[in-house]
């Protein structure tokens, strides 16, 4: 196996240009691996329940979406 650990020194890492984070929900979650995690009862199914069933032209929070086209 030809599986080699690829390092990167700090110099190389601060110089490359990241991509833009993208979100799913708007300033809250952001694309990629998530946990929702919290004490029972807290909400968090509330919480995934309300952020996919948001209106299409409105934030999460209900305010209006600034869109910039």
């Amino acid at each position: 196996m030809d599986n080699k650990l690829k390092t990167v020194d700090a110099e190389t890492l601060l110089s490359t240009p990241m991509s833009k984070t993208m979100f799913i929900v708007d300033g809250l979650i952001s694309q990629g691996v998530n946990v929702i995690s919290g004490a029972s009862k807290i909400g968090k199914s509330w919480l995934m329940l309300c952020s996919g069933s948001s209106k299409s032209r409105k934030t999460f929070w209900g305010e209006e979406e600034q869109r910039s086209e």
